[in-house]
Formats: structure tokens, C-alpha cells, sequence
């Protein structure tokens, strides 16, 4: 293209030459071509070599996009396109599949569609046996057995585009959908229905394979018939209800019916009452302090959230983490978690300096674009240093490790926030990522350490970890220090610093300030 552009203006300037020679033999008049075109040329050259180099520079930003990309394992995207998909299994994300199918209710009416959400109910070993960065992996293999198997298909939607249809979307955790136009069917909708599930099963091989692992896959499905009174949301929420039957009762497949409405009925009130509960702040903070065992010194606060509901129940974040997902309020959920954090980070500056403050995370979480750039300026409008911030991830969060994932851990690394791993297995894989990655910190749960039946093998597991994660030169910190023979049985091992019960049953932001002075004058009484 820049070679046309070039060679259109010296072609001009030759024209323009001529022309101008040709007028001064005419006139009588000696014309120096020479004198006259260079100064053009070397105006035209002006133009041309910034336009030639910012095109290069665009080519070649955009080939080292798509090379990074696809080296992470993300398809890259045509141009002009805005879908988004699943980092993993390159799949429309469940914002997309619901988007999709909104359009088409509003064009004619849910009462044509069918949403069927299906699993790999046997995944679970996988992730088990091989980590979450290697299942990952199988389960990119099944996304896209079953997806080449249903590009085609007349019956369904398409969540992709034109050029690239896509007819399954990712819901949440294992769970896919696909959706079914029911003016296209030929016979009754159960024929229909039960066909196009041996299909998505008839889709798989009969096992995949990884390294030496190889694992035949069991699908279950849920199904849900739309009805004029639906929405897209409902209507796939009702299908991830009937996958749960259908898992729980160990049948293939389950349709949403009345038994199902009883489970959708008490999930949907549980999301209200959530949603009420917020606007009533009933979410509260609880703080745990973290010490060293054998001096009681404090050495940092863990922040969890707490639900105290209407009804009087105290839920623990992780305990209605999905119903959170599913309200969409899980971020919200967050951002008030990283206020509180740094209120606390601000009271504990005025008696010990510095001290650091840890909150859990989710994989959600990591997938807000906003994230780190939220944190930054509310610990700038706190004062607060963000190396006194500690965020913790589950293990299973760190091992799946997708892309947008990874490149949020870095951001925040960036600023200068700490990064722990929460429940610590001491599997290969994670052990593997503590001795690549930057991890300020080890979590590991220590509230078996007090059956005696199951004692001494971890006892035996526990003094290894802690010795080989010390070796590394990473602070372990044991939680559920929940009483004496948990903490002496902890200590016996090697263990320093811990959280739990015996050491506080939970502060909020308001009995802060109160309990460090207590602490402090018992501290300067001895």
C-alpha cells in the first residue's frame, strides 16, 4: 500500500515536470527541472516516511498482540469483533450467550427457545491427579471436540459470528450451555432434546489425553423449556438448576419441572435476600489477627468478608460466594472487602508501622479490568502503602493461571501488592509455581492437625511442606488454629505464625482500635 502511495506522488511530480517544461519552452522562458522538483520530493518524502512508519509500527504491534495471545492460549479475535470469550476453552462467555438469546426472545418469544446445560461430572479427578493448569488443558480439547461436532447444527444458536459461529458458551466452573430453536423441530421436543444430547456426548472420543493421563469423560445435562413469562437469564439459570439435579441425582439428563422450581424457587430467594441484605448492610467485615505462636507478637490481619443475614444465620464469603456470581454483586462484594482492608491497614498504622493486611480474592475477581487500578487509588486516598496489602488466592485460582488472570497478578505485583497462596496442597504443580512465581506468602490449613485418627500422616505432610516452603525463603502461616492441640501440634512441627479461634474468634473495624490498646498496655505492663 505505501509503495502505491509512493509511487502515485513521484508519478505526479513527473506529470507536474513535464507539464511546467513544457509551458516555459512555449514562453520562451529556460525552465531547471532540477532546481524545481527536489524541493517537492523532499516535501512529499516528509509525508510519506511518518505515514510508512507509523504503518509499520501498527503492523508490527498487532502481530506481537496476536503472537503473545496465541502463545497464552487465546484465540485472537477478527477485526471488528467484540466478542468475548473464555480464556480457557475459547468459548463466548455466559454475558454473550445471554446477550444472544435476549435478541432473540425480543424478536419473537423464549417460548421458542431451549436452554441445555451440560458437564463433564468426572472433571473433578482431573483436576486432582493433574492440577488445574494441566486439566486445563483437557478441558480446551473437550470445549473443542464438542464444539466442531455441533458447528453446524441447523437446531442451534449461534453465539459467534457469521464467519466463526460458536453454538456453546461457558456458564461458570464446568458448566456449558447451548440453545435450541424449537420452531426448527421436526418431532416432539423430548426426541428432539434427548437426540441432541447423545450427540454432544456421541461428540467426545473415547478418552483424552495428556502427558500419561488419559480420562474418558461422563456428561450430565440439564434442560429447560422457555415459556412466555421467561427471560435469557432465567431461562439458563433454570438449566444450570436441572445439570444440579440431574448431577445430584446421578441421572444423565433432568428437565427443569416442579421439583427443580422448588431448588430455582430457594436459590432465587437467597440471591434476594443477599441483594437486600446489602442495601441493609448486613455484609460486615471480620478480622482475624495473625501472630506468632509461641510470643503472641502480631505480624498482620486477615479481612473476610461475613454475611449476617436477616434470619440471624452468619455465612462465611465462600459459603455464598456463588450465589454472589450468579446476583452479579460479587465485585461490589470486593471493592467494600478492599476498603475495609485498607481501614484496617490505617488503624494498625497508629500503634505498629507497616504491618501487613491480607484479603481473599476469587478467579472472578481477577477478571475486573478495574482491579488494580481501584486498589491503587483507594489505598492513595487511605495513605496506605500497597506492600502492606497481602492478596490471597486460592490454590486452584494461582494453578489455572488463565491469561486475563495472569496479567491482572502482575499488575498488582506492579504496584507493589503482596501475593499469597491460600490452602496450600504441596501438590507438584503448586509447588512448581511457588519456586517460578514472586509469592510473598503460604497459607496452609492446619485444623485436621487435631484428629487423632488421621494425626500422624499429617503431622509426617505438614512438618515436610512447612520445611521445604521455609527452604524458599516464604513466610508460612497456618490457619485454623482453632484450639491448644491444634497450635502445639503445629509448633511440634516447625510452625511459627498462625490464625484461628484461639487466637481471636474475629474483630470488626469498630473493636479494632479498642483491641490494640488493650495489647498495648498489656505490652508495656509486662
Amino acid at each position: 500500500m505505501m509503495f502505491k502511495l509512493t509511487l502515485k506522488v513521484l508519478l505526479s511530480l513527473s506529470v507536474m515536470s513535464a507539464s511546467l517544461s513544457a509551458y516555459a519552452n512555449v514562453q520562451g522562458t529556460p525552465f531547471n527541472s532540477g532546481s524545481f522538483i527536489w524541493p517537492f520530493i523532499l516535501g512529499a518524502l516528509a509525508v510519506i516516511i511518518p505515514i510508512a512508519i507509523a504503518k509499520l509500527y501498527h503492523a508490527f504491534n498487532k502481530r506481537t498482540n496476536n503472537k503473545l495471545q496465541s502463545e497464552q492460549g487465546v484465540k485472537v479475535k477478527p477485526s471488528g469483533s467484540h466478542i468475548a470469550l473464555d480464556a480457557v476453552t475459547n468459548l463466548p462467555v455466559m454475558k454473550r450467550g445471554i446477550d444472544v438469546l435476549e435478541k432473540c426472545i425480543g424478536k419473537n418469544s423464549a417460548q421458542h427457545y431451549v436452554a441445555i446445560a451440560f458437564k463433564p461430572i468426572n472433571f473433578e479427578h482431573v483436576n486432582n491427579v493433574l492440577g488445574h493448569q494441566n486439566s486445563d488443558i483437557l478441558l480446551l480439547q473437550l470445549a473443542y471436540k464438542i464444539q466442531q461436532k455441533l458447528e453446524q447444527h441447523a437446531l442451534l444458536l449461534n453465539f459467534g459470528s457469521k464467519t466463526h459461529p460458536l453454538n456453546i458458551c461457558r456458564l461458570q466452573g464446568l458448566d456449558f450451555v447451548i440453545v435450541a430453536d424449537r420452531r426448527q423441530f421436526k418431532h416432539e421436543d423430548k426426541y428432539v432434546l434427548d437426540d441432541i444430547c447423545l450427540q454432544v456426548t456421541k461428540s467426545l472420543p473415547n478418552s483424552l489425553s495428556f502427558k500419561n493421563f488419559s480420562l474418558s469423560f461422563r456428561l450430565a445435562f440439564g434442560i429447560a423449556l422457555g415459556s412466555e413469562k421467561h427471560n435469557a437469564t432465567q431461562l439458563f439459570s433454570e438449566a444450570s438448576d436441572a445439570l444440579s439435579l440431574a448431577e445430584r441425582e446421578q441421572q444423565q439428563i433432568w428437565y427443569f419441572d416442579e421439583q427443580s422450581k422448588v431448588y430455582t424457587a430457594k436459590r432465587l430467594a437467597k440471591m434476594e435476600k443477599l441483594r437486600l441484605d446489602i442495601q441493609e448492610n448486613r455484609l460486615c467485615s471480620m478480622i482475624q489477627p495473625q501472630v506468632v505462636l509461641n510470643t503472641g507478637e502480631l505480624v498482620g490481619f486477615e479481612v473476610n468478608t461475613k454475611w449476617k443475614s436477616s434470619d440471624g444465620d452468619v455465612i462465611e464469603k465462600k459459603a455464598f460466594e456463588a450465589i454472589a456470581e450468579f446476583s452479579g454483586v460479587i465485585y461490589q462484594i470486593t471493592k467494600q472487602l478492599i476498603r475495609d482492608a485498607l481501614i484496617v491497614a490505617k488503624i494498625a498504622n497508629t500503634m505498629q508501622e507497616n504491618i501487613k493486611v491480607g484479603i481473599n480474592l476469587s478467579s472472578k475477581d481477577l477478571l475486573e479490568p478495574e482491579l488494580a487500578d481501584f486498589i491503587e487509588q483507594e489505598a492513595n486516598q487511605h495513605g496506605i502503602e500497597l506492600k502492606q496489602l497481602v492478596i490471597e488466592l486460592d490454590e486452584s485460582v494461582i494453578l489455572t493461571d488463565t491469561f486475563r488472570a495472569r496479567m491482572m497478578i502482575d499488575q498488582l505485583r506492579a504496584l507493589g501488592v503482596n501475593i499469597a497462596v491460600d490452602n496450600f496442597s504441596g501438590s507438584y504443580e503448586s509447588l512448581k509455581y511457588l519456586r517460578k512465581a514472586s509469592i510473598q506468602q503460604v497459607k496452609i490449613d492446619c485444623h485436621h492437625l487435631n484428629d487423632k485418627d488421621i494425626y500422624q500422616a499429617d503431622k509426617t505432610i505438614a512438618s515436610a511442606l512447612i520445611n521445604l516452603i521455609r527452604k524458599m525463603d516464604i513466610p508460612v502461616i497456618a490457619i485454623g488454629i482453632n484450639n491448644s492441640g491444634i497450635r502445639e501440634h503445629y509448633m511440634s512441627v516447625g510452625g511459627e505464625i498462625g490464625q484461628g479461634k484461639l487466637i481471636h474468634q474475629g474483630l470488626t473495624t469498630n473493636e479494632l482500635q479498642s483491641w490494640l490498646d488493650s495489647r498495648n498496655v498489656h505490652r508495656q505492663a509486662n
